[in-house]
């Protein structure tokens, strides 16, 4: 459980009213007319340290997908967490301090540690999108680069499938990627 004042959720295509409300608050930090601005630790530009952001309001160096939020999210999550541990620290660093004096420079390494976390780094898991008729196109990292796979005819939606296994081959002489799929649920794809 994480104690806080308040959290707003807003969805849409635009930037939204209390988005725009909470970034003429701190007029001198918040510039960018696209969204909220954050630092690399997703804390909102101006609010020292407050308020966060993450998704489609800010205004990051990073796309507004799903896919970005998600590791946001999952980063703060950490964040917080790192943070009730560098408070239970501090105060169990006065306690140690007067009855366990031994313990304490462990107990200041660690608080160290937690006082100091890491910035906020997005890795890109790879796209896919559906472009119809059984058919889509997906950009993913494999063979430690990039391959561009455009034309995955073997793709398939399933509401039952839960799990898309894609085999690549080496590149075919036209400079393709020979590609074959199977549902772990539905059997062969293509």
């Amino acid at each position: 459980e994480v104690p806080y004042g308040m959290l707003v959720w807003a969805g849409g295509n635009k930037a939204r009213k209390i988005s725009l409300d909470l970034m003429s608050k701190f007029p001198a930090e918040q510039t960018n007319k696209r969204g909220i601005s954050v630092d690399d630790h997703l804390v909102m530009k101006g609010s020292g340290g407050s308020i966060y952001a993450i998704g489609d309001c800010t205004a990051s160096q990073y796309a507004p997908t799903a896919q970005v939020a998600s590791q946001q999210g999952a980063y703060l999550a950490r964040m917080f967490k790192q943070m009730a541990k560098r408070d239970g620290l501090q105060s169990g660093l006065e306690t140690a301090k007067a009855t366990d004096p031994e313990s304490v420079p462990k107990m200041e390494k660690q608080l160290e540690k937690a006082s100091n976390p890491r910035p906020f780094h997005y890795s890109h898991q790879g796209s896919l999108a559906y472009i119809g008729s059984e058919k889509a196109i997906a950009d993913m990292s494999l063979f430690n680069g990039n391959v561009g796979i455009w034309a995955l005819s073997c793709f398939r939606r399933s509401d039952n499938c839960d799990r898309l296994h894609l085999v690549v081959s080496q590149p075919t002489s036209s400079g393709g990627v020979s590609i074959s799929a199977r549902s772990s649920l539905s059997g062969i794809v293509s």
